[in-house]
């Protein structure tokens, strides 16, 4: 369904809509979750992005939760590299509009948001989905300028192969199909958000903050990161350095001694 609200808890015209309750709809697009990782990535605000998981994620009845059609943007939208930007182009002309394109260093900060934003996306209950053309790079405000054609011969090469081993991480991670999801930390600064079961879990950290931040954690691996894409290492390691803007996928064993796995400081 196309519901751009909380389609959990809509009242439109005086009226609760229905659409969970088991005649209506499997899901809708998950506008909301959309909207809270562009506020987390480009305003520094995880509000909306806490209550995405929440509300319409962690608290729908799982057969909704699996089926909700994930993505950063859409034909109505605009593109998620230029959202990521911060240029909402309103003091732009149409003609402007048509003929717009980054400056070099904005589009390499918008990318690196990017990185991060699909990595969170593939993480959330909910079926990860593109908007063709974003993973090429696709730049443009809202419609129709988010309709431009594909860039045949002129993808962004590096985010293309990016998108490419994230998609292989979530369909090779089993955690992913028979994990439960788990919030462990959401503020303005970081995201700690897991797929885990008894003896094992999957952890996206991202550190959204000015300054690197310290990972400890026991019998950790490192699956992938947003700097170098895949980067899956044969040892195991115990102390990461998680520099500025960037974030990182660690698969844990989980020691059932001491329960412990994860330290952020």
């Amino acid at each position: 369904g196309e519901v751009w609200e909380d389609a959990s808890n809509k009242i439109a015209y005086g009226q609760r809509k229905h659409y969970f309750w088991g005649r209506e709809l499997d899901g809708v697009m998950n506008y909301p979750l959309r909207r809270g990782i562009i506020d987390f990535f480009t305003h520094n605000d995880c509000g909306v992005l806490k209550y995405a998981i929440n509300s319409v994620g962690l608290n729908c009845p799982k057969r909704i939760a699996d089926h909700q059609l994930n993505f950063l943007g859409t034909h109505d939208t605009e593109r998620i590299i230029t959202a990521l930007s911060g240029d909402d182009g309103i003091n732009l002309s149409t003609e402007e509009k048509s003929r717009f394109r980054m400056p070099r260093e904005k589009y390499a900060l918008a990318q690196k948001r990017l990185r991060s934003a699909y990595l969170t996306l593939i993480f959330m209950p909910g079926i990860p989905s593109i908007f063709y053309g974003d993973e090429a790079g696709i730049e443009g405000f809202g419609d129709p300028y988010c309709r431009r054609a594909y860039p045949g011969g002129k993808q962004d090469r590096s985010l293309l192969e990016y998108y490419s081993q994230a998609g292989k991480l979530r369909r090779g991670e089993p955690l992913f199909s028979d994990g439960e999801s788990k919030l462990y930390r959401l503020t303005d600064d970081q995201l700690i958000f897991g797929r885990e079961n008894d003896t094992s879990a999957i952890l996206l950290v991202v550190n959204n903050s000015k300054s690197s931040i310290k990972i400890e954690a026991e019998e950790a691996t490192e699956l992938f990161n947003t700097n170098e894409g895949r980067v899956k290492r044969p040892h195991i390691r115990e102390v990461f350095e998680l520099p500025s803007g960037e974030g990182t996928v660690l698969k844990i064993q989980k020691d059932q001694e001491k329960k412990k796995a994860l330290t952020v400081s």
